[in-house]
């Protein structure tokens, strides 16, 4: 008979040791310079290990297509919150063996293997310049040689040197008209490649374009200019400072087609893009949320080719039920082999205002894709979430009453007869002190039960003033703090000021929060404390100026005191 307690240790052993070893493999991944080259180029390709890795690479599946024109190793190590992380580079050169899609396939080290890439080689492009084996030329491209208007426009220039050449210049792009903008993309690339049957070493610089206006965008030629220097090559370095021969050469200009916006999409926001990706973010998914609480949301738009400029608001309206405090968006422009993608990303801190079932609307963003030429949305849909009530949630607090016991008699109560004591007349009167000296003892303690009482009676009374003696003292010295908070335009020592007065001027409200204070103190207290609100929740610094709160805050205050005043009874209880 088998054994089934054996069965499933067995099992849950094995699946142990593949968590434990997914936990502990090393994470590989490989990325190349381009994705895209002319037959005869070379390209690098690039193999980051994170982690330790379970061995050494074995990179004999890539000379299927590509030659290894060399490799280089590096290491480096770095400390990050206390933690010690590793990373190895691999670095090689390679050069396709033929033109067509090429696959570079998952390469092994040991039990962990890295992901796969695929590179296109196409045929050499023909042009007026490197038609024959020269020292040196210069070519020029651009991608799509037709675009809409703020679209991204790619503007290559490429420099072919076969000579040792230096003190080199190259001038930048100017356009025909001046309403664009344009990006350099990075630093320079360099590779090598054989053209004519003669190597070159290859300078590669990128530019992204973005028109503002529809009709004919001309670039103009570029000049490159440089000294050659007979004898040996150095390809690696050809802007160190040395004398020879000047060589200058043009590149062609180049004219593009630039398409105004579709009349559909005229007067909405236009997003002329290849690709889009809306998306959000939480502290912990799901959110928890509770009210009088901050939770961040944070939405992020990316777009390729397009900057982070060009990209529209994410979120505009309030939720129901939440109270919204956005900080001021970040905006980052991604500079890549492809061009330019924008990013922005807006912080929001949510308040939830009350508790129970609340609902997110969607978002939705309307753009133009560029590559089937038509109107798409992107969106995330509609989020319903649980908010949680307070912790500190006032509770009714029910006064025993006390117990007096009922001292009538009932029925059942046994009266017991007294019976006659006789002493006998040879009784000493030794028993009659002893119950004299009792009642003394009995009467010395009821006086001084009634001075304890009466003592208690003046001490309680004493501490009640006392009490309300402290709290006016402290309602002083905390309107003080505030006061103080708002000359200095300090925000957090504001907060903590208006939350301790709000705390000992009205106890049974349980105002613990500052969006408690401005909902139960009225609109004008309200709005200065959103507005400071904002400024606590915000990471960019803001420019807080205490003085409306200053104002709101009295009015709240002189009303609260004239609410207490009325309700105050006009003669002080008989026994309090």
């Amino acid at each position: 008979m088998v054994n089934i307690k054996s069965i499933l240790l067995s099992i849950s052993w094995i699946l142990l040791i593949g968590l434990v070893s997914k936990a502990y493999a090393a994470n590989i991944i490989a990325h190349t310079d381009r994705t895209s080259v002319y037959e005869g180029e070379s390209i690098t390709l690039t193999y980051d290990v994170h982690g330790s890795a379970d061995g050494r690479p074995d990179f004999t599946a890539i000379e299927k297509d590509f030659d290894i024109l060399g490799r280089n190793k590096s290491s480096s190590m770095q400390f990050i919150n206390g933690k010690m992380s590793s990373k190895v580079q691999w670095i090689l050169t390679l050069m396709p063996k033929r033109m067509g899609q090429l696959r570079i396939p998952p390469i092994y080290f040991g039990k962990d293997k890295s992901n796969d890439l695929m590179i296109q080689v196409r045929k050499e492009k023909t042009s007026s310049a490197g038609k024959t084996a020269e020292d040196m030329f210069l070519q020029v491209s651009v991608d799509p040689n037709q675009a809409y208007i703020q679209s991204q426009i790619l503007y290559t220039i490429r420099i072919y040197v076969a000579v040792r050449l230096n003190n080199a210049s190259l001038s930048e792009p100017e356009l025909s008209v001046a309403d664009a903008v344009i990006e350099r993309l990075g630093e320079d690339k360099r590779f090598q490649t054989t053209h004519l049957g003669r190597h070159y070493q290859v300078i590669e610089r990128s530019y992204a374009i973005f028109p503002q206006q529809s009709g004919k965008l001309r670039i103009n030629p570029v000049v490159f200019s440089g000294q050659i220097v007979r004898g040996a090559s150095n390809f690696m370095n050809p802007f160190n400072q040395f004398t020879g021969k000047t060589r200058r050469m043009q590149s062609k200009a180049i004219e593009i087609d630039v398409k105004p916006a579709p009349k559909s999409q005229q007067g909405t926001t236009w997003l002329p893009t290849s690709r889009i990706e809306l998306s959000e973010h939480w502290p912990s998914d799901p959110p928890v949320f509770k009210v009088g609480e901050a939770v961040t949301r944070t939405l992020t738009l990316k777009a390729d080719g397009l900057t982070a400029a060009q990209l529209p608001e994410i979120s505009k309206a309030t939720p129901d039920g939440f109270k919204t405090y956005p900080d001021q968006p970040q905006l980052e422009d991604l500079k890549h082999n492809k061009g330019i993608t924008g990013q922005r990303t807006e912080k929001i801190a949510m308040i939830a205002n009350k508790p129970g079932k609340l609902t997110l609307p969607a978002i939705s963003i309307n753009w133009w894709n560029t590559k089937t030429n038509k109107a798409e949305v992107v969106s995330l849909p509609a989020r319903t979430i649980m908010v949680a009530a307070a912790d500190n949630v006032s509770r009714p607090v029910t006064k025993a009453e006390p117990v007096i016991p009922d001292m009538a008699p009932s029925e059942n109560t046994i009266h017991a007869k007294p019976e006659a004591v006789v002493i006998p007349n040879t009784q000493s009167n030794f028993w009659s002190w002893v119950s004299l000296g009792l009642v003394i003892a009995w009467l010395s303690s009821m006086f001084i039960m009634w001075r304890k009482l009466n003592r208690l009676k003046t001490t309680g009374m004493q501490q009640q003033n006392e009490k309300q003696n402290q709290q006016q003292a402290s309602l002083k010295q905390l309107e003080k703090q505030i006061k103080q908070a708002c000359d200095k335009n300090d925000a957090q020592a504001c907060k903590a000021a208006l939350l301790d007065w709000a705390r000992v001027i009205h106890p049974e409200q349980q105002l613990n929060a500052l969006s408690d204070i401005g909902s139960y103190f009225g609109s004008e207290l309200d709005i200065a404390i959103s507005k400071l609100s904002q400024t606590l929740y915000s990471q960019n610094e803001i420019n807080w100026q205490g003085g409306e709160l200053w104002q709101a805050w009295q009015q709240a205050n002189q009303q609260s005191k004239n609410k207490l005043g009325k309700n105050k009874p006009e003669l002080a209880p008989m026994y309090p």
